[in-house]
């Protein structure tokens, strides 16, 4: 009986299976996390190393160009970056998916042990793994009270959120406590001291050790008091002087205690702010993680003072819950598209158990899901929709037969549903398989982007597999007690109602999508506008429906003699189906009335159907050659952020920078009422101004300045479907309102985007020296001022400060100094020195040493004096020498390679401006200034990964495209099959790339995922038609076996095409503009599909019918050439020496030439532009086939024809 079989007659089997899929499910949604995309998570280790004092230049000669080629022999390193900068280097290094990043993490430790010749003076480098973290969300405290009091609610905050388990915060907008110990160089010199004495003073005052246990006395010793605040460390003994008296701290210096706000201070308007950042670890979710930050921040609330506000800015929950109901909207109202579908060709109860295979396979699907792994987010939910329609394809092929099985046929119930199944297995099993196979290429694309999508083939997989099991283990059980006998029936009052009312629900339905058509169609002809407003129109209906009515009417269904009679005995008999009846009995007339003739015309004329399709396809990529659809890899949706960073000049204050702060928050408040004013609606949700660093990603310049002289603004934008313009521009028009005051370097605006990906604009320069590739992204950044679209352009090669090289001069070292001491006693000056350090709550306080404020100028080494070795006093300018050599803050290697990058944003918001900006670059800028600087570049950031992802995408066509071959050359045993049915794959495009023209969206990497997983979808209906073909074929002859073949196969053929467009047509015609990076591939499966229905039914019937013909064709030439010697064998010897001689002479004329001689034949000069090698062999294997063409043509017609049955 077979396991089909066992569950289609068991009476409790396929209901549990059903009940435990749907349980599953049901069990596994409330477990499953949601996110906006999937992570996208990048193993790494970053080894760091410190070198007080060194320039950055020194740091890269002196330990990356010695660490590097030994990290990169680590086993698994793929890539290494190494930054150098003033006194620190990092190089990070990423690793093969998969690899144990802890054992790598001791083999990079082993390496750099092994690296013996790094200078002295450095610490010992640290290695660290990387740990993955997404904001979740930042939280600002703010109000009219002093930082002091706001720093107190924060640490309340962050101690409660750590108690609630939120464990990864960081807080920016609070400096640690420190005490500042200043002393004058006068008073070092007059008391014969140095500040090393000093830090050494306080370390062994401000901690207070353990001395251990006194036994039996239950005490514990401690020595010493910890002494931390100011009056303590000034009162702290240095020495007795001869008489007795102590000689104290505050005798030589001034002791102070710094604010909380003195490093970085955030500001809301005019009052101070605290930022808090919340993170997520890689099991973290999002929504559960910002519900308890905003419980503890009401908490917090209630005891602070009045006035101080706790806000959430940067969420990631609204976005997540918004968009993903967004999607379930749009799947819930393609669900209900699929199933009035399903009602209006099939009877009711066919239709149900077949549209109640959707839920069961999503449910069972989700369990999957969450088993493997796979959250809820936009790509895996848009996974969902995309196998809306799909999955219901198999159903309703083995519904639709098991249905004509019984009606057609006569079986009984349970063995139509048996025979259907079995019958329907080996075409819906394989072509299921080549759906898994085509979206499974999608997985040999990498990088970031791969990543991204990688939730999409395994989700698709998973809905496919639920969707075989509930295909065939549970829906032939549920068809056998669905389908009915068709004897007729007496009268029933309940029929009859029921009739009624399904005709009133479905005929509306049935009107809308005949309006929604006829009005799509108008569109096309340029007869109106918008086809969607026009079509669900009330008026328009209205006229619609009532042509149905008058149809129905015309047809004599509701007219006529004893119409109302006929009316009631129709319902009554048909119930329910009366609508799906009615429309059978129209689909059956026009199948057999008009279609029938249209396949048999196709079939008469089949080369000129496959020249037609040749050629669309040919006016569709002009399309795309011309210009007319464009190409954008990525457009990521809206983030809605925007921020500012600036740097100052060096020699800037506090003050300074505060003061281009107030400039940017007045520029953005006005630009902010002025679109009040111009749009109706203020775009600005919140703003958030800071000095002492940068947000985001800071500029190239930042590692070079004092934290005083950064600063930033960060403007949070209303949602962008509330506004009608994007980021971009807003970023364009205050980048011109922002005054850049005289003391300010330089202004960089960016917009925010979501998802992986990198800067529009990325261009390395490398192979020269750091001077020439300075002077190379110079010439760069210069030559793209010319493009407003252009924002945010920086590089990563910032000048650094003027490095100043000491020697000791001959008298220097007669006084007994050396360079080291004397290099240790500056640096101490200069930089102070960290005497102590002591807990302060949740942060780390520290107590420094440093010089007297205002000692610290440009003329320090001219007026500073030291203590020589014997006690007395000479000036550092009389025992050293000055060497001033200018340098670069930053030193970046790729590889080991140096590199400079140059990076910024083109607006995305006019895809044939960008697109043209890049090709201005890539044509004629970059070659330009490769030239004049001898420097040789290459573009990064999104065109790199552009690159390796159409290059991974290309792999993984092809690997599709093989492996569904060789699945469909082993289903039908048959080399030439497969191509038949795979021929319609490349004309896919012609609806994919002519819906894209229409709806003006771009092609996109979206495009190509679709693409890919089409080329599995589009072959489904072919695969079932050419098995119905075989069938057939084996009592008529072929051309009626394709008529009838066609005919019969074309309602299921209507109804899985039909369903998986319907199913994503909602998100075709979805407005939200952060839908809209998802709409190439709905576009590119809708049209792609739509029109691979019509080549289904026209094309692959056509190509079967020619491939007799070139198999006739061929037989008969093979016997004209086998009987050399026979009736005909002189003509026949001819004809093939002469065919073999004209070959072996075009041969010689083309490929042979141009071997021999390294040129082409002169005849065939000015039709060959290009002389190459691939070139000319394609010439040559064009005029080969062609006379092979010209022969089989020429025998076919010279042999007499047998007619077919």
């Amino acid at each position: 009986m077979g396991i089909i079989g066992y569950f289609t007659r068991h009476r409790t089997a396929a209901n549990l299976l059903l009940v435990l899929m749907i349980a599953a499910g049901i069990m596994a949604i409330p477990n499953m996390r949601a996110q906006f995309f999937p992570d996208v998570i990048v193993d790494d280790i970053a080894v760091s190393v410190r070198w007080d004092g060194a320039g950055a230049e020194d740091v890269d000669r002196g330990v990356v160009q010695l660490l590097e080629p030994a990290l990169l022999a680590v086993e698994g390193v793929t890539e290494s970056s190494a930054t150098s900068r003033e006194g620190s280097a990092q190089i990070t290094l990423e690793f093969e998916p998969g690899l144990d990043v802890a054992a790598s993490a001791d083999d990079v430790q082993a390496a750099i042990d092994g690296v013996s010749a790094l200078p002295e003076g450095i610490d010992d480098p640290v290695v660290r793994q990387g740990r993955w973290r997404d904001r979740v969300t930042d939280v600002i405290v703010t109000g009219p009270v002093g930082v002091d009091q706001l720093a107190r609610i924060t640490d309340e905050f962050v101690l409660q959120l750590f108690a609630a388990g939120v464990t990864r915060t960081s807080v920016r907008g609070i400096a640690a406590p420190e005490v500042l110990v200043e002393v004058p160089t006068a008073n070092l010199i007059r008391h014969d001291l140095t500040m090393a004495d000093i830090a050494a003073a306080i370390g062994s005052e401000a901690q207070a050790d353990p001395a251990g246990d006194v036994t039996g006395a239950n005490a514990r010793v401690r020595t010493g008091t910890a002494r931390r605040e100011t009056a303590d460390i000034a009162g702290i003994v240095l020495r007795r002087k001869t008489d007795g008296t102590a000689l104290t701290i505050g005798d030589v210096a001034r002791v102070t205690s710094g604010g909380v706000d003195r490093e970085r201070a955030y500001f809301v308007g005019d009052n101070p702010a605290i930022s808090v950042r919340v993170d997520r670890s890689a099991e973290g979710d999002a929504i559960g993680l910002q519900k308890q930050v905003e419980a503890v921040a009401s908490d917090v609330l209630q005891g602070a003072p009045q006035g101080t506000r706790i806000e959430l800015i940067r969420t990631r929950t609204e976005a997540i819950t918004g968009r993903i109901g967004l999607l379930i909207d749009n799947a819930l109202m393609g669900l209900g598209l699929v199933v009035a579908l399903l009602f209006l060709f099939l009877n009711a109860r066919t239709a149900f158990w077949v549209a109640a295979g959707i839920p069961v396979a999503m449910l069972s699907a989700i369990a999957l899901m969450w088993v493997a792994g796979i959250t809820i987010n936009v790509v895996s939910l848009f996974a969902l929709i995309i196998t809306l329609g799909i999955v219901v394809d198999d159903a309703i092929v083995v519904g639709e037969h098991a249905d004509f099985r019984h009606s057609r046929l006569g079986e009984d119930p349970k063995t139509a549903a048996e025979k259907a199944a079995r019958r329907m297995f080996t075409p819906v099993f394989s072509a299921t398989l080549t759906t898994v196979i085509a979206f499974f290429g999608l997985v040999a694309i990498g990088g970031r982007f791969g990543d991204l999508i990688i939730d999409i083939p395994f989700t698709v997989i998973v809905v496919l597999i639920a969707s075989l099991i509930e295909c065939f283990l549970i829906l032939p059980h549920h068809m056998a007690g669905a389908l009915v006998s068709r004897a007729p029936r007496g009268f029933s009052a309940w029929r009859a109602a029921t009739g009624a009312l399904a005709a009133a629900i479905l005929l509306p339905v049935l009107a809308l999508v005949l309006a929604f058509g006829l009005t799509l169609a108008a569109e096309l002809l340029g007869l109106i506008d918008d086809s969607l407003a026009v079509a669900f129109s009330v008026p328009f209906v209205v006229v619609v429906l009532g042509g149905v009515y008058a149809v129905l009417i015309w047809s004599g269904f509701l007219s006529g003699p004893d119409a109302t009679q006929r009316t009631l005995a129709r319902l009554s008999t048909h119930g329910v189906d009366i609508v799906s009846h009615t429309v059978t009995r129209g689909f059956n007339w026009t199948r057999d009335r008009v279609f029938r003739h249209l396949v048999r015309f196709a079939l008469w004329a089949r080369y000129p159907v496959a020249a037609v399709a040749v050629v669309l396809l040919s006016t569709q990529a002009a399309l795309f050659i011309r210009g007319d659809v464009q190409w954008r890899f990525f457009n990521a949706p809206e983030r809605g952020s925007v921020t500012g960073n600036f740097a100052m000049v060096d020699g800037a204050t506090r003050a300074d920078t505060l003061a281009q702060m107030r400039e940017l928050q007045r520029a953005t408040m006005a630009l902010g009422e002025d679109y009040a004013e111009r749009h109706g609606t203020n775009p600005l949700a919140y703003v958030l101004a800071e000095i002492g660093g940068n947000s985001g990603r800071p500029l190239p310049s930042a590692d070079d300045k004092d934290p005083e002289q950064l600063g930033a603004i960060s403007i949070e934008l209303i949602d962008a479907d509330l506004r009608p313009y994007s980021s971009f521009q807003l970023v364009e028009e205050l980048q011109e309102a922002a005054v850049q005051l005289p003391l300010t370097e330089e202004i960089s605006f960016r917009g925010w985007r979501s998802g992986p990906g990198g800067d529009a604009l990325s261009v390395d320069f490398y192979g020269a020296d750091s001077a020439t590739l300075k002077a190379a992204a110079d010439a760069l950044k210069l030559a793209v001022l010319q493009f407003p679209e252009v924002s945010g352009v920086e590089d990563s090669l910032p000048f650094d400060k003027d490095e100043l090289i000491l020697n000791l001069t001959p008298q220097g070292e007669a006084l007994g100094f050396d360079i080291d001491t004397l290099g240790r006693t500056l640096r101490n000056r200069l930089n102070g020195i960290e005497a102590a350090t002591f807990p302060a709550g949740p942060r780390t306080g520290e107590i420094r040493v440093e010089l007297a404020e205002g000692e610290v100028r440009a003329d320090f080494l001219d007026t500073l004096r030291l203590t020589t070795p014997s006690g007395g006093d000479v000036a550092l300018s009389d025992i050293v020498t000055v060497k001033v050599q200018s340098g670069f803050a930053t030193v970046r290697r790729d590889n080991g390679v140096q590199i400079v990058t140059v990076s910024g944003d083109i607006t995305q918001d006019d895809a044939a401006r960008a697109n043209a900006i890049r090709a201005a670059l890539t044509n004629e800028i970059l070659p330009e200034i490769a030239s004049v600087h001898q420097v040789a570049y290459e573009q990064g950031g999104l065109a790199e990964q552009e690159r390796d992802f159409l290059t991974d995408a290309t792999l993984g066509l092809v690997a599709c495209l093989l492996g569904i071959y060789l699945v469909l050359a082993w289903i039908f045993s048959s080399w030439t099959r497969p191509g038949v049915i795979m021929a319609v794959i490349p004309f896919g495009l012609i609806g994919a790339v002519w819906g894209h023209w229409w709806w003006d969206v771009p092609l996109s990497m979206f495009s190509v995922v679709g693409l890919i997983g089409m080329t599995g979808i589009i072959i489904n209906d072919s695969i079932v038609l050419v098995t119905t073909v075989d069938d057939y074929a084996r009592d008529r002859a072929l051309r009626p076996a394709i008529v009838d073949a066609v005919c019969d196969r074309l309602r299921p053929i209507l109804l899985t095409t039909l369903t998986t467009v319907l199913g994503l047509a909602p998100l075709l015609y979805e407005s939200s503009s952060q839908a809209q990076f998802l709409r190439p591939t709905v576009i590119t499966l809708a049209y792609g599909l739509g029109f691979g229905m019509v080549l289904v039914v026209l094309l692959v019937p056509a190509i079967l019918l020619m491939g007799n013909d070139v198999a006739r064709l061929t037989t008969a030439l093979r016997r004209l050439l086998r009987l050399p010697l026979r009736r005909r064998g002189r003509g026949a010897g001819l004809v093939g020496l002469s065919l073999g001689t004209v070959i072996a002479i075009w041969g010689f004329a083309t490929l042979g030439y141009r071997l021999i001689t390294s040129e082409v034949l002169p005849p065939l000069q000015p039709i060959l532009a290009d002389p190459g090698i691939p070139t000319v062999f394609a010439v040559f294997m064009a005029g080969t086939t062609g006379l092979l063409l010209l022969t089989w043509l020429i025998v076919g017609l010279s042999l007499p024809r047998r007619r077919s049955a």
